[in-house]
């Protein structure tokens, strides 16, 4: 435990991000590039458009259940 002490003092003294913003920064999703989301939010949710197709097939998903013929494990003959 002594090894590790003096360098993890210094970690947590750090001036660095917190909360969700620090995980962002971790997976390389925040930077000073002009055109980032201005919040974890928008990131998420752009992600998520990126998924489905786009902006337009995300607004139009809905909470609806699927017919049968598309659920997981039936096929249709």
């Amino acid at each position: 435990m002594d090894t590790y002490e003096a360098e993890y003092r210094r970690l947590i003294r750090a001036d660095r991000r917190q909360g969700p913003e620090a995980l962002l920064e971790a997976v390389g999703a925040l930077g000073d590039d002009v055109g980032m989301p201005a919040s974890p939010r928008e990131w998420g949710l752009g992600r998520l458009a990126e998924f489905v197709g786009g902006s337009a097939a995300l607004d139009s998903l809905s909470t609806a259940e699927l017919p049968d013929t598309y659920r997981a494990g039936t096929t249709s003959s």
